[in-house]
């Protein structure tokens, strides 16, 4: 089977491409679109872990770096969801919340506009390089997809928004 066939791959490609597209659009109403947010970027956080653990060849090529997002491409986005957040932008959070409490772990500043670009940035390449069908790339698509990417960096960014996002979309709102 075609890694582009399996289920788990095309779960995880739908919920990139719902979560890009709500970045990459200007919302009509804020509130919903911050829902949408919510409930795009858990589908894509669960996807993430059912993403197959693959070996990847030596011989597997890497995305090019023609899709990777620009600085500019990043830009937009982070200044897209920083004028629909406005004043709730920011929130408060442990770096590490499972430390034990007798560290000197201090509660950290956190952006959502920077959460989500980042998300954006690492799964938007892959996309991009999907759309081409040249299926030489799905091995290391999947593979940055998972890879360090979800461990190490749009992970611990999507579990950060998702507990800032919440309240937003369902205690409050974006107008507090």
């Amino acid at each position: 089977m075609n890694i582009r066939d399996r289920r788990d791959v095309s779960q995880f490609k739908e919920a990139a491409e719902k979560f890009c597209t709500l970045l990459e659009t200007v919302p009509d109403d804020a509130d919903a679109w911050v829902e949408k947010i919510v409930a795009a970027l858990a589908h894509l956080y669960a996807y993430g872990h059912d993403l197959p653990d693959l070996e990847l060849p030596d011989d597997a090529p890497d995305v090019p770096d023609s899709f990777d997002v620009s600085d500019k491409e990043w830009k937009e986005v982070e200044t897209l969801v920083s004028k629909v957040l406005g004043e709730q932008v920011g929130y408060w959070s442990y770096f590490d919340p499972s430390e034990p409490p007798d560290t000197a772990d201090e509660p950290v500043f956190g952006i959502l506009s920077d959460d989500l670009a980042d998300i954006y940035r690492d799964v938007k390449p892959g996309l991009r390089a999907w759309a081409t069908v040249d299926d030489i790339y799905l091995p290391s698509i999947i593979f940055d997809w998972k890879f360090p990417l979800f461990g190490s960096h749009w992970g611990v960014h999507a579990v950060s928004a998702l507990r800032a996002l919440h309240p937003l979309a369902y205690l409050r709102g974006i107008q507090g």
